[in-house]
C-alpha cells in the first residue's frame, strides 16, 4: 500500500509521525490505519453533525425540541427554496468543443448525449436531485454517488460436440495403394459421447454482458466522511458508511481476506458508541457497520469493518476509472468557507432570531387563549336571560321600561371584562413577529416579491427591483445547484464512454458505434479535447424565450440567405463556403445539429460544379429568374419592413396602453388606501368618541348613585335623630311623671 506525502504524514491527532508508528503488521497495520482515520474525521465534524442532526428534526417538526406553539420560519424557507434551485429535469448538451467541423467529433456528441439522456430517464432522476438540493439547504451539503451497474447472463457449463472432419489430420504412414492414411487428433480433455458416438468437451460456465446502466444515488449526510483538508482537490480518501445485515455480509465479503469468519463476525452496529439514536435503526436484524474507503494515492478501494482488526473485509482495484477517481462530484457547500471542508448549516446563521420567534409566537398563543369576551349583567332586568337566548332579529317584550330608562338602556346593564391592555400587547407582539420575520429574510435573502407578496402601492418597476435584487443573492446558489448537476452528467458520461460496449449504445441510441468513435470515447484525452459535456439550466426557463432564440436565428438566416444570394448566384462566393459560412452560425445555438443536419443534405457541390459548368456567366434564362427572385426579395423585405413597422405600432400602443392602465391602477390603488385610512381615522374617531361618551355616562351615573347614597344616608341619620330625640324626651316625661307622683304615708289617707 502506497501513501502520497499528504497522507503518510496525516498528524492523526498527533499521535504518530509516519503510518509505520501504527500498532500492527500488514492487513492489521492497514485496518488500524483506517480506522484512526475515520476517527479523526468524524471529530472534526462532531459540532456539524450535531447541528445538522437538530435542524433536520427542527424541519420536520419532530425532536426534543420541538415546542407545542412554534413559528416553523425554518420548514416555509426551506419550500421557498427548493423549487427555486431546482425545479426542471436538464437536458444533457454534448457538443464539439470548438464546434468546428468534426464528423466523427459530432458523431461522438451525439451518441453521448443520446445515451445520457436516456439514463436520465430510466430512473427517477429528479427525485434524486430534489433530496440533494434538500440536503443543501438543509444540512448544508449534498452527496450524490454516481454507480456503473452492468447487468450479466450465467450461461451454465454444457458440452460442446466437436466436427470429426475439422480434427482429421494425416498419421504420416500409407496404403498400399500410396494414398497417404488419415486419424482422428482431438483437443485434449476430449471424452467420448457413446450414445452418439462423439468426442465433446466441456465448455465451462461463462458470464455474459447483457445491459449496462448508469445511475446515481443519494449518500446520506450523516453516512460520508473523508479526508479532513482545507480544499478538496487535497483530499485522499473519502468513505461511505454501510449497515449490512449477516446475509449481506457474507454474501458481499465471504471471499475476500475475512473469509468464512465474517459468519461468526460481530454485528456492532447496536452497540457502538459512534452512532447517534438516528443511526441505530429499528430493524428486526441485527447489523454491522462497513465503511467503503477510496483510496485516491493507491487507487484502491478498502472496505473496512471497525469489529474486525484483522484484515480488510475486501481490496477491490478502481473499475471505473474515472479522471478524478472519486464517483462523487466535488461538493456543494450552503455556507462557503476557505479555511476547511466541514459544512455549516445556514439555519445556525439565524437560529437565534428562530428561537425569539417561537418564542414571540408562544406568547401570542397564549394572550389569544386567554382573549375572550365575557362580562356581568344586571340580574334584576328579566329581559337579559331572553335576549341571551334570542334568535337573530328578533326582539324581546320589556316588563319594565322604567326600570331600563333609570339606568341609561341596555348598554349600562352590561359590565365587559377589560381587554383593551391584552389587545394592545397583542398588537406589539404582531409587530414584533413581523420585524423577526422580515430580520430572518434579509439574512436568507429570500425578498417578499419571491415570497409571492406585494404591496399595492408599490410600482411594477419596484417590484421588479426587489425581484432583481433577492435574484442576485439566490442566483450564486443556483449556479452551484447548476453546476453539481452538470457534474454528476459529466461523471455519468464518463462512465457511459469508458465502460459502455458497443452493443449496449446501439440499443440505447440506434446508432451503431464505429472503431473511429469508439477510439474517441476510450481516450480521456481524445475526448475531453473533443467533446464537451454540459447541460440546460435546472430552472425552468420560458417558452417566450425559447421562441426568441428561434425567432432570432430564423431572421439572422433569412437575412444571411438574402444577402449572400447574389454573390453566390453571380460566381463570387461558392455554396459550398456559404454553406459553410451558415453551418459554423448553427453551430452556436441549441437546436444547431439539427441545422446543421439539414444544411448538410443540400447538394452544394453539385451546384458549384453547374456553376463551373456555365463558366460562372447565367444565361438569360437565369437572369430572368434571377431579376424575378430579386424582385420578390425586395417586394418580401417591403412586406417585412412593413409588417415590422405596424408590430412596433402595435406593441408601442400595447405598451402606451398598459402605461395608462397600470397609472390608473396606482391611482385607484392610492385613492381605495386614502379612502381606508380615512375610514379607519373616522372609526378610531368615532370609537374614542363613544368610549369617551359611555366614560363620561359612567361617571355621571356613579356621581348620581354617589349623591343618592350620601342623601340615603342623610335622611337616616336625621331619622335616628329624631328617634333619639323623642326617646329622650319620653324617658324625661316618665322621670317627670315619676317624680311628681304623691307618695303614701304611713297607711292613713
Amino acid at each position: 500500500m502506497q501513501f502520497s506525502e499528504h497522507s503518510s504524514e496525516a498528524p492523526l491527532d498527533g499521535a504518530i509521525e509516519t503510518i509505520e508508528d501504527i500498532p500492527g503488521e500488514g492487513d492489521e497495520q492497514i485496518v488500524s490505519y483506517w480506522i484512526q482515520q475515520l476517527d479523526l474525521s468524524r471529530k472534526v465534524n462532531e459540532n456539524w453533525l450535531r447541528s445538522a442532526s437538530n435542524t433536520v428534526e427542527k424541519y420536520s417538526g419532530t425532536g426534543s425540541e420541538r415546542r407545542s406553539n412554534q413559528h416553523n420560519i425554518l420548514w416555509s424557507n426551506t419550500e421557498t427554496l427548493r423549487p427555486a434551485l431546482y425545479n426542471s429535469t436538464p437536458k444533457p448538451d454534448v457538443r464539439r468543443r470548438f464546434r468546428d467541423k468534426d464528423p466523427v467529433g459530432k458523431q461522438v456528441s451525439e451518441m453521448l448525449e443520446r445515451a445520457l439522456s436516456y439514463t436520465i430517464d430510466a430512473y427517477d432522476f429528479d427525485t434524486v436531485i430534489g433530496k440533494a438540493v434538500l440536503d443543501y439547504v438543509l444540512p448544508g451539503r449534498p452527496m450524490v454517488r454516481v454507480r456503473y451497474k452492468p447487468t450479466y447472463k450465467i450461461t451454465p457449463e454444457k458440452k460442446k460436440f466437436l466436427d470429426p472432419n475439422d480434427h482429421m489430420v494425416s498419421s504420416g504412414e500409407f496404403d498400399e495403394s500410396g494414398m497417404p492414411l488419415s486419424e482422428f487428433q482431438y483437443p485434449e480433455g476430449a471424452q467420448l459421447d457413446k450414445e452418439r458416438d462423439l468426442h465433446f468437451i466441456m465448455e465451462p460456465e461463462r458470464k455474459l454482458l447483457t445491459y449496462e446502466e448508469a445511475t446515481c444515488e443519494n449518500v446520506e449526510w450523516d453516512r460520508f466522511l473523508h479526508d479532513p483538508c482545507r480544499s478538496w482537490d487535497d483530499v485522499d480518501w473519502i468513505a461511505f458508511e454501510h449497515h449490512l445485515t449477516r446475509d449481506e455480509l457474507v454474501r458481499n465479503f465471504k471471499d475476500g481476506p475475512a473469509g468464512d469468519k465474517v459468519e461468526t463476525m460481530d454485528l456492532n452496529m447496536e452497540s457502538s458508541a459512534q452512532l447517534s439514536e438516528k443511526q441505530r435503526e429499528t430493524d428486526i436484524f441485527k447489523k454491522i457497520v462497513v465503511y467503503e474507503i477510496w483510496s485516491k494515492p493507491d487507487k484502491k478501494i478498502y472496505f473496512i469493518a471497525e469489529s474486525y482488526k484483522d484484515s480488510p473485509l475486501k481490496v477491490e482495484s478502481d473499475n471505473l476509472n474515472l479522471k478524478h477517481f472519486y464517483p462523487v462530484p466535488p461538493p456543494i457547500y450552503a455556507v462557503d468557507n476557505t479555511t476547511n471542508l466541514v459544512p455549516t448549516c445556514e439555519y445556525t446563521l439565524y437560529k437565534d432570531q428562530a428561537d425569539e420567534l417561537d418564542r414571540v409566537t408562544a406568547r401570542i398563543n397564549k394572550l389569544i387563549q386567554g382573549l375572550r369576551l365575557v362580562g356581568v349583567y344586571d340580574g334584576t332586568i328579566p329581559e337579559m336571560d331572553k335576549l341571551k337566548n334570542s334568535a337573530e332579529n328578533e326582539l324581546v317584550a320589556a316588563e319594565n321600561v322604567n326600570r331600563l330608562n333609570d339606568i341609561g338602556g341596555l348598554k349600562n346593564a352590561v359590565f365587559f371584562w377589560p381587554i383593551e391592555q391584552t389587545s394592545a400587547v397583542l398588537i406589539n407582539l404582531y409587530n414584533q413577529r413581523k420585524q423577526l420575520k422580515d430580520l430572518i429574510y434579509e439574512i436568507t435573502g429570500i425578498s417578499d416579491i419571491m415570497r409571492g407578496t406585494t404591496d399595492p402601492r408599490e410600482t411594477k418597476g419596484a417590484q421588479a427591483i426587489k425581484a432583481n435584487w433577492g435574484g442576485q443573492r439566490i442566483q450564486r446558489r443556483q449556479k452551484a445547484v447548476e453546476r453539481y448537476v452538470r457534474d454528476i452528467i459529466r461523471l455519468k458520461g464518463e462512465i457511459i464512454a469508458e465502460k459502455f460496449s458497443a452493443q449496449t449504445l446501439k440499443l440505447m441510441t440506434g446508432r451503431d458505434v464505429t472503431p473511429e468513435m469508439e477510439k474517441i470515447m476510450r481516450s480521456d484525452a481524445l475526448r475531453e479535447f473533443r467533446i464537451d459535456v454540459e447541460t440546460d439550466s435546472t430552472i425552468a426557463a420560458t417558452q417566450q424565450e425559447e421562441q426568441k432564440e428561434v425567432v432570432t436565428f430564423l431572421k439572422g438566416f433569412s437575412d444571411f440567405v438574402a444577402g449572400l444570394g447574389p454573390a453566390v448566384e453571380s460566381g463570387y462566393i461558392t455554396a459550398k463556403a456559404s454553406k459553410a459560412m451558415a453551418m459554423a452560425a448553427a453551430r452556436r445555438f441549441k437546436f444547431g445539429r439539427e441545422v446543421e443536419d439539414a444544411l448538410n443534405e443540400m447538394d452544394a457541390e453539385g451546384a458549384d460544379e453547374k456553376q463551373n459548368q456555365d463558366g460562372g456567366r447565367p444565361s438569360a434564362e437565369d437572369q430572368k429568374a434571377q431579376a424575378d427572385m430579386q424582385n420578390s426579395q425586395m417586394e418580401m423585405q417591403m412586406k417585412q419592413q412593413v409588417q415590422q413597422a405596424d408590430m412596433q405600432a402595435k406593441q408601442q400602443e400595447a405598451q402606451l396602453k398598459a402605461q395608462v392602465q397600470q397609472q390608473e391602477m396606482q391611482m385607484k390603488q392610492q385613492a381605495q388606501q386614502q379612502e381606508m385610512e380615512m375610514k379607519q381615522a373616522q372609526m378610531q374617531m368615532d370609537g374614542d368618541i363613544k368610549r369617551e361618551a359611555a366614560q363620561e355616562a359612567t361617571r355621571l351615573a356613579s356621581m348620581e348613585m354617589e349623591a343618592k347614597l350620601d342623601l340615603m344616608e342623610r335622611e337616616m341619620e336625621g331619622k335616628l335623630d329624631i328617634e333619639r330625640e323623642k326617646a329622650s324626651a319620653s324617658v324625661s316625661i316618665a322621670r317627670y311623671t315619676a317624680e311628681s307622683k304623691p307618695q303614701p304615708t304611713n297607711g292613713k289617707s
